[in-house]
């Protein structure tokens, strides 16, 4: 029998033809499957290898109702021979029974089938909010309830029934619209978590349409900005001297020396009303702000300097609960709402403890005091990522000074915490 000559090798014409040879082409191994030369290369069954180079393929050909079908089975070097009869007989079945889509087919469909039966919005929405605050290690949990009222109460009565694969962005736009204007902030709140609710869903798989409630590229071109419609309004910041005068009267209740208390030490409400005795270490005159309490979630507690006006003012108490500032009920703290309350029937007007804050800054910088230094007195990260990396000192000697410096000025009118005062151990 004469070799039929190809153009991809002297062997190809009979390796296409195993009828003349198929007790040999049963017989080959894996190996031999490597060794093959160019060309396509018939194993019975309708499977086929192509080779072509390096590259060696196998593929399923045969013919149904007629029609000649082509399916890939994979590289023979990923794919053993085995496997690829294995997978050659089962492709045949299914191409036999009818169904002739390719692998890509089948992908897409099966998608489809899974965007096709997407649940409804108000079967996921607050699994894609627990996932969030999973991640993003929330430690407080009224923030995770405030997405949850948010969206339960501006988004669900809109989307609530609307199948996830298929909302738009006039839907969304259904749930801004009414309240952008009115309830800037909230609007802008709900279309952000709206975002991160719908972006789990892509990841998920339960919709493939773009986010819907992206504002760049997306609601941008729909809704102002929301700081031409609500511009942004800073907290109401007492004077210096209000303050001066303020802590005159400072130094009477358990909520007044608790207000004061935080203005000498220009740290958050929720940092010094939940103070402890023992974050107090009265030999280095330092008080230790544990990490649960801090704003910016670093692992180490936040030393603030005390003055000898805050050491005098809490020498003041008796030391008879975990607290400091315990209300009427024993060992709970004061309401978080009372330094305000009480700052506010002080002056006359409305006033906020975090304005107090804004004082205390604005004081530094017309006093000279250092930027970054300004910046660690009230707990404030300093600088990009790479600066921070480098600058880890919280500074602590180079604070003491401004803080007592600011403590002066505050009590300058206030004769009870004149003076220097010997802490006790």
């Amino acid at each position: 029998m004469r070799e039929r000559s190809g153009t991809n090798g002297g062997t190809r014409g009979l390796l296409c033809h195993p009828q003349f040879f198929p007790h040999d082409m049963k017989k080959l191994s894996q190996t031999d499957v490597r060794k093959l030369p160019d060309g396509s290369h018939n194993f019975g069954d309708g499977l086929m290898l192509r080779v072509s180079g390096n590259s060696r393929s196998w593929f399923l050909r045969m013919q149904v109702d007629g029609k000649r079908l082509q399916r890939g089975l994979g590289s023979a070097l990923i794919v053993t021979l085995g496997q690829a009869r294995l997978e050659c007989a089962k492709l045949k079945a299914e191409l036999r029974s009818g169904d002739t889509r390719t692998k890509k087919q089948k992908a897409d469909d099966e998608r489809t089938g899974m965007l096709a039966q997407a649940p409804a919005f108000e079967d996921i929405w607050e699994q894609a909010i627990d996932a969030r605050a999973k991640v993003a290690l929330w430690r407080n949990e009224k923030h995770a309830n405030q997405w949850k009222t948010t969206i339960r109460t501006y988004a669900l009565p809109v989307l609530g029934k609307l199948d996830v694969s298929g909302i738009t962005r006039q839907d969304v736009l259904r749930v801004l619209l009414p309240i952008w204007e009115t309830k800037t902030e909230t609007a802008y709140r709900v279309r952000g978590r709206l975002e991160t609710i719908f972006d789990w869903c892509i990841r998920e798989g339960l919709r493939e349409k773009e986010n819907p409630a992206r504002w760049k590229g997306m609601l941008e071109f729909d809704l102002p900005q929301r700081t031409k419609v609500a511009p942004v309004k800073h907290f109401n910041a007492p004077t210096v001297e209000e303050l001066q005068t303020a802590a005159v009267d400072l130094c009477f209740s358990v909520s007044e020396k608790c207000t004061l208390f935080g203005i000498l030490t220009a740290c958050r409400t929720k940092e010094f009303v939940n103070a402890r005795w023992e974050e107090i270490d009265w030999k280095d005159k330092v008080w230790n702000v544990p990490p649960a309490r801090r704003k910016d979630g670093k692992q180490t507690p936040h030393r603030v300097p005390l003055s000898e006006q805050a050491i005098k003012l809490l020498k003041t108490f008796q030391q008879k609960d975990d607290f400091i500032f315990c209300g009427m009920q024993g060992n709970r703290v004061i309401n978080l709402q009372t330094p305000r309350v009480v700052l506010m029937r002080l002056l006359g007007r409305a006033v906020t403890m975090h304005g107090c804050r804004s004082t205390f800054r604005d004081w530094c910088a017309e006093h000279g005091v250092d930027h970054t230094v300004a910046e660690k007195c009230l707990m404030h990260a300093v600088g990009s990522e790479v600066v921070q990396a480098y600058q880890r000192s919280d500074l602590l000697e180079q604070r003491r000074p401004v803080m007592q410096a600011w403590a002066d000025a505050i009590c300058a009118k206030c004769e009870a915490l004149r003076g220097s005062s010997t802490p006790s151990s």
